[in-house]
């Protein structure tokens, strides 16, 4: 009898979390694969090299303190690019994460290059889903299903003022990923 009990009692418990996967619609906001070496021009002649190294998915839970914490998939593209700031040295690190939550799933943009950071927070994909497709047209190619992100308004009211790095404007295609960026001192970036 006290083993029935402890039984119901640990499923109970393990019911009580959930699972939260990415869904195909969410993965295909992700371009990369693993390997792609994705060279950025900018309009003032120089170049910046963004190697992808891997994409990593795993299981984590949303709120680590939490007895019965809920479990979230995530996708986190990791690339070995230029740091933000007067340097030649590399860093390591996420530059696309999405993160399956209850009813909609997060995207964190997370670009870093050479002299260039983007500081916004986390999107939704539904929100993103709702932007206007255009069509971008650089010096190789023409792209047809770019959409343009921008930092929220108050991320720009704290950071845009004292940051010479900052990134204004990622344009997206849904295809490629990251194509072009600009700054706010006019300089943008162009894939090649």
């Amino acid at each position: 009898m006290h083993r029935n009990v402890l039984i119901i009692m640990a499923l109970f418990f393990l019911g009580c979390s959930d699972n939260y996967r990415l869904t195909e619609n969410d993965l295909r906001w992700n371009p990369y694969r693993g390997g792609e070496v994705l060279v950025f021009h900018s309009n003032n002649g120089d170049t910046d090299t963004i190697n992808v190294q891997t994409i990593e998915t795993a299981y984590v839970d949303s709120d680590p303190l939490d007895a019965f914490p809920n479990h979230q998939e995530i996708l986190d593209v990791i690339v070995k690019h230029s740091t933000p700031f007067e340097s030649e040295q590399k860093m390591e690190e996420s530059f696309l994460l999405l993160e399956a939550g209850d009813k909609n799933t997060l995207i964190d943009f997370n670009l870093m290059a050479k002299n260039s950071w983007f500081y916004g927070e986390s999107y939704y994909i539904d929100d993103l889903n709702k932007l206007a497709e255009t069509e971008l047209v650089t010096k190789k190619y023409i792209y047809k299903d770019v959409v343009i992100i921008e930092p929220q308004e108050d991320i720009k009211k704290e950071y845009l003022e004292e940051r010479d790095e900052f990134i204004t404007k990622i344009y997206w295609s849904k295809s490629k990923g990251y194509i072009r960026y600009d700054l706010k001192n006019g300089v943008y970036w162009e894939l090649q």
